[in-house]
């Protein structure tokens, strides 16, 4: 394809996609490995919740603080320290595990640096594209992202899997540490363009008004604040329930393990495929097509709720993840189209804060609303809920009008 050629004989994106290849492979491979480990040094799921949970807490707390930083100094910079970061944190997870250590604080405050890290890099990525690549190539460069994204989360678990059954979940930990130390080398030893708005603006008074200069940027864009209003309900009412109770079905109608496995693999081969074919899509008005392909997430709730056959659930989640990755590249498209430079990173952590803030609390109201209304009453209002959300979005004015061109204003 003319734009997958354009981009690998760019020198710079090259070497950027090859990077975060790397850097996504290790992060897909540690979720096995570090259960396996926690499990065979503490002998109980808790406290792998208590890291995954460091790790969240520090990632949503940090994400307002990381877009002001972000939007202060170099974000190559902020790039490479995040992978820095993140491989570190792992090699310390691998060898935490190693030498046997049960004191679970260690791992609780690496998890948190995973957090601080993930921050740092989410808020970062998309003034780090607008200023490096122009015109339809960014939605190349997002849509490579959704491919290697999800080919990472198809060999990644495979990987670690073998890894723990030849040697050992520490071990596995550890070179998957690596990965994003090599791919945070790759990064700093490529030459980018770098926008620092401390350097192209006046000195700002203080932490606040950036705050507050972020947030106006932000809610004064409908065609964003509405899509993360619909995707924060979205995490409650749909996504949570599924990634809780989705295992309990499998254990239930679907071979347990191996058929849940395969339900997500078909998540992510479904992303590949959404990713390709956001390659070649050139609408005019991006986000139009970006809220109406999320309606392909509609029946992956409701063939789990009706226990369909794992044939029919596998394919339903082939379709959620083609439309989830294909409406995320156009999204990341417009964003990066339309967001001014200056502010482009606090509104991206106003962004992901938004719409990802009410996650946890999805995941707590899993069960209880399940036992309150049923399996299948709870799926049903997922999949409905998708396709009412759109429905509704797409009349947003803003949404529907935003041009694949910048005009004056956005």
């Amino acid at each position: 394809m003319e734009s997958i050629r354009k981009l690998f004989e760019n020198t710079l994106l090259r070497r950027f996609l090859i990077a975060r290849a790397l850097a996504n492979l290790g992060f897909a491979m540690v979720p096995v490995a570090l259960s396996f480990m926690m499990l065979d040094i503490f002998h109980s799921a808790a406290d792998l919740g208590l890291v995954l949970g460091g790790e969240a807490i520090t990632l949503v707390a940090g994400l307002l603080g990381a877009g002001i930083i972000a939007d202060r100094v170099s974000r190559a910079r902020l790039l490479v320290l995040a992978d820095l970061m993140t491989g570190i944190a792992y090699i310390a997870l691998g060898l935490f595990g190693h030498f046997g250590l049960r004191n679970i604080w260690p791992y609780v405050g690496a998890g948190g640096i995973i957090g601080v890290g993930s921050a740092l890099f989410g808020v970062s990525m998309d003034g780090w594209v607008q200023a490096n690549v122009y015109g339809d190539l960014r939605q190349s460069v997002n849509a490579a992202r959704s491919i290697y994204r999800n080919l990472a989360s198809i060999m990644g678990p495979l990987i670690a899997a073998v890894l723990v059954a030849l040697t050992s979940p520490p071990l596995a930990i550890l070179i998957a540490g690596f990965l994003p130390l090599i791919a945070s080398y790759i990064f700093a030893t490529t030459k980018s363009t770098d926008v620092s708005t401390s350097v192209s603006q006046p000195a700002r008074t203080g932490v606040f008004r950036d705050l507050k200069e972020g947030w106006s940027a932000f809610s004064s864009r409908p065609w964003i604040w509405s899509i993360d209003l619909q995707f924060a309900i979205w995490h409650v009412v749909t996504y949570a329930p599924i990634i809780v109770l989705g295992p309990l079905l499998a254990k239930e109608y679907y071979h347990g393990a191996p058929g849940w496995a395969a339900i997500l693999a078909a998540l992510a081969v479904g992303g590949v495929i959404g990713g390709v074919v956001a390659f070649r899509s050139l609408a005019k008005h991006p986000l139009r097509v970006a809220v109406g392909s999320l309606v392909l997430m509609a029946p992956f709730p409701a063939t789990l709720g009706l226990h369909l056959s794992l044939e029919w659930v596998a394919l339903a989640s082939l379709l959620a993840g083609a439309g989830l990755e294909y409406s995320g590249a156009l999204y990341s498209f417009s964003v990066q189209a339309h967001v001014p430079k200056e502010v482009i990173s606090r509104v991206s952590s106003f962004d992901y804060l938004a719409s990802v803030g009410l996650l946890p609390v999805g995941y707590v109201l899993a069960v209880p609303l399940a036992h309150l209304l049923s399996l299948l009453a709870l799926f049903t209002i997922g999949a409905v809920y998708t396709v009412f959300s759109a429905i509704v979005i797409l009349s947003v004015r803003t949404v529907w009008n935003l041009p694949r061109t910048p005009l004056t204003s956005s």
